[in-house]
């Protein structure tokens, strides 16, 4: 399962609490490969960073694979626009059966308070919290088109209750399926 949104639109949370919910299960947070590169990183979201990002990002989905054809349902959080949708197809192709696609999407208020209030966290020390480029990633998943129906807005409820609707929705239905 491939989960994604802007900054702050809570997918790590999300993704824990859902991974929880089965019996065996892993997260991969994409961000952590971009702490891997030594020289020549560049911000993920400027300009020309496609190739950068598609490595980076094709990295997570091969070791979601493997931990995948190991028995785990796997959870890839991370931004990873529809743009990047034909790259995990690649690298999960030798799996077969589903991929689900899940965008949280609360309004953008509440992506930048969450983005500010989430650097006192550990794990969250060092994450974008700059409005401009929260803004501008909030932009690109605000007009989905076909993927419009894979959004879920967040704001409401808990973290934990968003994360047992997707439970439900991943095993019960195929409303976030894209299939491989």
């Amino acid at each position: 399962m491939i989960l994604t949104g802007p900054p702050g639109a809570g997918k790590t949370t999300v993704s824990r609490l859902l991974a929880s919910h089965f019996e065996k299960s892993a997260v991969i947070g994409s961000d952590w490969f971009w702490t891997t590169v030594v020289n020549g990183s560049i911000d993920p979201w400027l300009p020309d960073t496609n190739a950068q990002n598609e490595a980076m990002l094709r990295s997570a989905f091969a070791t979601a694979s493997r931990l995948s054809w190991a028995g785990y349902f796997t959870v890839v959080e991370g931004i990873i626009g529809p743009w990047f949708l034909g790259a995990a197809r690649e690298e999960l192709s030798d799996l077969g059966g589903e991929l689900s696609y899940v965008v949280l999407r609360p309004p953008l208020e509440t992506c930048l308070q969450r983005a500010v209030d989430r650097l006192v966290e550990p794990e969250h020390a060092h994450a974008l919290s700059d409005e401009d480029p929260i803004s501008h990633l909030y932009e690109q998943f605000s007009a989905l088109g076909i993927y419009e129906g894979n959004v879920v807005d967040n704001t409401g409820g808990p973290a934990e209750e968003t994360a047992t609707s997707l439970a439900r929705e991943i095993v019960e239905s195929t409303r976030f399926s894209l299939g491989l």
